[in-house]
């Protein structure tokens, strides 16, 4: 292996940690800016289909359902995130 794609917005945050711990140099390709890209077009996509008039919905999104998630709530809804919801395949 001679390259790792950085595949998620917050791996080049690590980049410097993961680099340190890799057994010899490695190629750091730092794909955040195009899933930032994908992300702002599917919200694009999802604003176009809102319905103007309703108000905004401000929810946490979380890839699975874990145990730790309903630890979360009192802080998410600090933040105004009251209403939560999982991506199920």
């Amino acid at each position: 292996m001679d390259t790792v794609v950085l595949a998620c917005t917050h791996f080049p945050l690590l980049a410097d940690e993961l680099a340190a711990g890799a057994p010899r140099p490695l190629r750091w390709i730092d794909s955040g800016a195009a899933i930032a890209r994908r992300v702002a077009a599917l919200l694009d996509g999802a604003a176009a289909s809102a319905n103007a008039d309703a108000p905004p919905r401000h929810r946490a999104v979380f890839t699975a359902r874990a145990a730790a998630v309903e630890k979360l709530r009192p802080a998410l809804s600090l933040r105004g995130l009251d209403e939560i919801e999982f991506m199920e395949a």
